[in-house]
């Protein structure tokens, strides 16, 4: 609960469970409230005191929030005003939220996926592990390789590859993810089962976000 005198700049009373979500207990927030303000984002803050006009009924926002302990997290502030003859209150809660947005991020990133993988009858396509073992591939490719695609999950993509393409594969696979798509373009051999090796483009895309285990995109052409 805060007194609101034109921001929000005195606690009246905040719950015990605070200390879960922030790190920072009842008395330290209700002495400095200005603790919870300056752990928002900065890239957030902007957008966060929009969101709270002064003639406001009450809001519902989200924004990225650093606890005590170095953690980002992502919560939904919402609020709402109260106000009578002699005060102007504002009655309001935290919602932690960081793992509903992870799993919706990672449902967006698999669509996209199993959109190139399963819906390409142009190209193979092949998804890997930082191990290179793989995670998923689409029909064309298990094709050519003659696996089916259930058979060919979790067989070692080295298997179908030169000793040299392995090995740059597998650098480019422990690169650390940057949270910006990572691409470039390489030759390879493929070798394919009772069959020459067949020369390639391989068109690769380190995930900005790794899916599980899932680090690397192969498009060859």
């Amino acid at each position: 609960v805060w007194k609101r005198n034109g921001n929000l700049d005195r606690l009246l009373y905040v719950s015990a469970r605070i200390q879960t979500l922030t790190g920072w207990t009842p008395a330290e927030l209700c002495s400095q409230p200005s603790l919870l303000e300056q752990a928002i984002d900065p890239a957030d803050r902007d957008r966060v005191a929009a969101s709270r006009p002064k003639d406001s009924t009450g809001w519902s926002v989200a924004y990225r929030l650093g606890t005590r302990d170095g953690r980002r997290i992502q919560v939904v502030e919402t609020a709402t005003v109260i106000k009578d003859d002699h005060d102007h209150c504002v009655v309001g809660t935290l919602t932690d939220v960081t793992e509903t947005t992870a799993v919706a991020e990672h449902a967006a990133d698999l669509s996209t996926i199993f959109a190139s993988v399963f819906h390409s009858q142009c190209f193979d396509v092949v998804v890997l592990d930082d191990s290179l073992k793989v995670v998923m591939a689409n029909e064309r490719l298990s094709a050519r390789l003659v696996q089916d695609m259930g058979s060919l999950v979790g067989l070692p993509f080295q298997l179908f590859l030169t000793p040299e393409d392995g090995a740059a594969l597998m650098a480019l696979a422990r690169r650390p993810a940057t949270g910006v798509e990572q691409t470039e373009s390489r030759d390879l051999q493929l070798l394919i089962p009772h069959g020459q090796p067949l020369a390639m483009r391989a068109e690769i895309a380190g995930l900005s976000r790794p899916l599980g285990t899932a680090v690397m995109r192969l498009i060859l052409v």
